[in-house]
């Protein structure tokens, strides 16, 4: 179970092609997880159906804006075999990341509607 301030996205459903963004974390300081590494954990509430593939990159910006946003992590890419119910990825953070992060997440083709829910959080590594 993840504290609700460090959740990008709770069973966030990715069925419709494009983009979608999710919620942004202000981390309250820039170069997030100098002292203290950081994890970022990706889980799928469900098994996905559907011929849909899925991109997810992890960025940070100084604006909340995201107006210069700088990819930080990019998780490689996931179709419905990849977003099997559970833990899909679990990383530690890059050192000096800006102040705040948000989950991009790009569909292709899509998913069968229900299937494809991204939970996406970071928590202390342990």
């Amino acid at each position: 179970m993840f504290h609700k301030n460090n959740v990008f996205c709770d069973a966030l459903d990715v069925d419709t092609a494009g983009t979608v963004y999710s919620d942004i974390i202000d981390t309250g300081a820039a170069n997030v997880g100098d002292v203290e590494p950081l994890v970022l954990e990706l889980r799928s509430e469900a098994a996905a159906a559907g011929s849909g593939t899925l991109d997810i990159t992890l960025q940070s910006s100084d604006s909340e804006g995201f107006s210069t946003a700088i990819d930080e992590v990019v998780i490689p890419q996931k179709d419905k075999d990849g977003l099997a119910k559970g833990v899909f990825f679990t990383g530690t953070l890059p050192y000096r990341m800006k102040r705040y992060l948000r989950l991009k997440f790009v569909v292709t083709t899509g998913f069968t509607s229900g299937t494809a829910l991204v939970t996406g959080a970071i928590r202390a590594r342990f």
